[in-house]
């Protein structure tokens, strides 16, 4: 089988660095094998959002397990991390994107999508942003703040990611 981008990650840094004897690896249901495609594990035809990923973190398991010879064992987090007790901003979050499309479809204003904006509310046109992806550009502060934590996200921790995606275009 085709191996995952973290090769490179495990190939140089021993799992136990640091003298663990643990590691948590978090793979997105999104993440594919360099050149290939996501994984679906089904495809709803009832649903607007037909396809159903899953299944990627078994196959980053299995080249683990074949890479280190330690047991992977895998947990699907799915809806479990995006619920809890939600906390008071939470609630009067949900309350102002409620009220706002209450009165857009009130006033006859169907088709929108109601959005955060920094502390504001605004609508965007539900066919601007549905079925597409949402991509993560390499300079994103999210992405600066998991590398400078030592996340690493699939590449080499001395290669930037531009260097990484300028090195690896060929193959991708």
């Amino acid at each position: 089988p085709r191996n995952f981008s973290f090769k490179l990650v495990f190939g140089r840094v021993p799992i136990n660095a640091e003298g663990k004897n643990f590691s948590i690896v978090i793979v997105g249901e999104g993440a594919r094998q360099m050149g290939g495609e996501m994984v679906v594990d089904r495809v709803v035809a009832s649903s607007p959002d037909k396809i159903r990923l899953g299944g990627v973190s078994h196959q980053v398991a299995a080249q683990i397990e074949g890479l280190t010879n330690i047991e992977c064992r895998v947990t699907i987090l799915g809806h479990l991390l995006r619920g809890g007790t939600p906390s008071p901003f939470d609630r009067i979050l949900a309350t102002r994107f409620g009220v706002r499309a209450t009165h857009l479809a009130a006033a006859g204003e169907i088709g929108g999508l109601v959005v955060l904006r920094g502390a504001e509310l605004s609508t965007v046109p539900i066919k601007d942003v549905a079925g597409k992806l949402r991509l993560v550009t390499p300079d994103h502060p999210m992405v600066q703040t998991a590398r400078s934590m030592g996340v690493c996200l699939g590449l080499p921790v001395d290669m930037s990611v531009s260097e990484y995606l300028e090195t690896n275009a060929a193959t991708a």
